[in-house]
């Protein structure tokens, strides 16, 4: 994307809310959720995080 690219911008910020509306749905936190997110295109990806956060279980990986 660059500078004064109006249809970008608009479609990257669907793009973020889309992900927020979904993060929003879901009992996680944020970066548990990213977790799962990114391990849905990863695998292998670690979706365990630092206490107190909790693991995203694995069923959120396939949403």
């Amino acid at each position: 994307m660059v500078s004064g690219d109006a249809d970008g911008a608009r479609a990257r910020q669907q793009e973020f809310d889309l992900y927020t509306d979904a993060r929003k749905r879901l009992s996680l936190s944020d970066i548990a959720f990213a977790k799962a997110a990114a391990a849905a295109r990863l695998p292998g990806f670690p979706t365990h995080v630092r206490p107190p956060l909790v693991v995203a279980p694995p069923v959120y990986a396939r949403l």
